[in-house]
């Protein structure tokens, strides 16, 4: 969970011919045991949503338990260096709806 109040997680993709090969991808993990949830080392994504320019992700964050949720690696260049996309930058907005009057409970956490 992004904090103890947090009920709706919001994530605005700006960057316009994102290569997939620079990564960045929000992945979800599958609802099961919170716990095992957040050692994900084992775990593979069920779900990856590659940026794309002007796309809007809404996701709920609480009860019912909203997914667990990470970006994966942004890649800087490629390894080669030879890569159309060596100068490409990635900007986006990342906000959250919190609940004060509600926070989260220790289940939820």
């Amino acid at each position: 969970p992004d904090s103890v109040s947090g009920t709706y997680a919001m994530v605005l993709s700006l960057a316009r011919g994102n290569p997939k090969e620079r990564g960045g991808e929000l992945a979800f993990y599958c609802h099961g045991n919170p716990r095992a949830q957040r050692s994900r080392e084992k775990q593979k994504p069920c779900h990856t949503l590659t940026p794309q320019f002007n796309q809007l992700v809404l996701f709920k964050t609480r009860e019912p338990m909203g997914p667990w949720h990470e970006v994966l690696e942004v890649r800087a260049a490629s390894a080669d260096g030879n890569s159309q996309h060596d100068n490409f930058e990635r900007w986006g907005i990342t906000g959250w709806y919190h609940d004060t009057e509600h926070p989260m409970n220790v289940e939820e956490l």
